[in-house]
């Protein structure tokens, strides 16, 4: 297989830069004092600390994963099933009509004095970035592998195009 094109490289680096920083700022918000991690999570009903420090730690897998996955459709997937779970939680939050912004990183926007509903805007946009990256080039590995005659999301044990799959072993493909 071909080498990833600078477009993967560039977001493979800028994702997990992304993943670093909110994963770095929540395990870190997560062991400070103030009340709003005590309260439960309007969602999933579970304190916001246990899901900040839950969420952190899967987001450094997740890095692990984009960092060491030694296919580039395992990185993309992972980030495009991360960041679907985000946009998922922000579109509930949305539709309950929650009236308070999202905690996702806890106090670290009042640390920068930042408002709540700045850092919310901008996490949505690192998770809109991520989602969409992740698309995008699990696009392109999907038409490089096309390109190259191969479909790059099947076992290598199979021939054809997703339809019409035959495995080697089939009735049909031997001599």
């Amino acid at each position: 297989m071909k080498s990833t094109c600078f477009v993967e490289r560039f977001y493979v680096a800028t994702a997990a830069s992304s993943l670093s920083v909110t994963a770095a700022a929540k395990l870190y918000s997560s062991f400070g004092s103030p009340r709003i991690l005590e309260n439960m999570d309007p969602i999933l009903k579970i304190p916001v600390r246990e899901l900040m420090i839950g969420t952190g730690f899967v987001e450094i897998m997740i890095l692990l994963a984009l960092l060491l996955a030694k296919t580039p459709l395992t990185k993309y997937l992972s980030v495009l099933w991360l960041s679907s779970n985000f946009i998922l939680y922000h579109w509930v939050h949305w539709y309950w009509k929650v009236p308070s912004p999202c905690a996702c990183l806890g106090h670290v926007g009042d640390s920068l004095g930042l408002k709540p509903d700045v850092v919310n805007r901008a996490l949505l946009f690192v998770v809109a970035y991520l989602f969409v990256g992740a698309v995008v080039c699990c696009v392109i590995t999907w038409l490089r592998g096309q390109k190259e005659g191969n479909v790059a999301s099947a076992p290598s044990r199979f021939h054809g195009t997703p339809l019409e799959m035959q495995s080697v072993d089939s009735p049909s493909t031997r001599s």
